[in-house]
């Protein structure tokens, strides 16, 4: 059977800021995946015909997982659909990007098929009015940016669900839970979507894979 969501109530963005965190217990869960296909893709990894059974299967894990947070970026694909199944469910969510929103929307957003803009800036906002984005600090290599933003969502996740490794194993804690969404295949060292789930799951990490078929 499948469990009812927890519905966030409407002002949680306040309650749950992170100053406010304090000893409050959350199922959180951190989500990251491919980008939509350009349309010069040599292979298809996720074309927008998928993105209709993607957004529900997001949707039905949350339920599923009771969650109460998410924690992601915001490029076109898995990260905004999965802005959009918690902004429907009333989940708070906070955002990580790897540099500042206007360079961040033109790299990572509008430059592939859909109309993903208004999304990203509906969502943007949201976030900025609640203090919910995370930027990284400034680094020259690009790359290198995106493997921190990776860390650094892990890193929120952790924070939110109060889970500090430091404290007594008594002490009660949130659960984390990782999502992530692609085809099933390693693009190479840089495919930071497979980096993702190695580095969750050397967390201890519950990670979970959507595939996309």
């Amino acid at each position: 059977m499948v469990r009812r969501a927890f519905v966030a109530p409407h002002n949680t963005f306040q309650a749950l800021n992170m100053e406010d965190v304090g000893d409050q217990m959350m199922n959180v869960l951190a989500v990251t995946g491919r980008r939509i296909d350009a349309d010069d893709a040599d292979q298809v990894r996720f074309s927008l015909m998928h993105v209709p059974d993607v957004h529900q299967a997001i949707t039905s894990a949350m339920r599923m997982m009771r969650i109460e947070a998410v924690v992601c970026s915001a490029a076109c694909g898995a990260d905004l659909l999965a802005l959009n199944a918690a902004s429907e469910l009333g989940i708070p969510a906070w955002i990580v990007l790897p540099f500042d929103r206007e360079r961040f929307r033109e790299t990572s957003v509008v430059d592939r098929p859909g109309d993903w803009g208004p999304i990203f800036d509906r969502h943007l906002d949201e976030a900025e009015r609640h203090n919910a984005v995370r930027l990284i600090g400034p680094v020259d290599d690009e790359l290198e940016a995106y493997r921190l933003t990776l860390d650094a969502i892990l890193d929120l996740a952790t924070t939110l669900a109060n889970r500090d490794e430091s404290e007594s194993p008594t002490r009660p804690t949130g659960q984390i839970a990782a999502l992530v969404v692609w085809d099933g295949a390693s693009r190479g060292p840089d495919d930071f979507t497979a980096a993702f789930i190695e580095v969750a799951r050397q967390r201890g990490i519950l990670t979970r894979q959507l595939m996309i078929r």
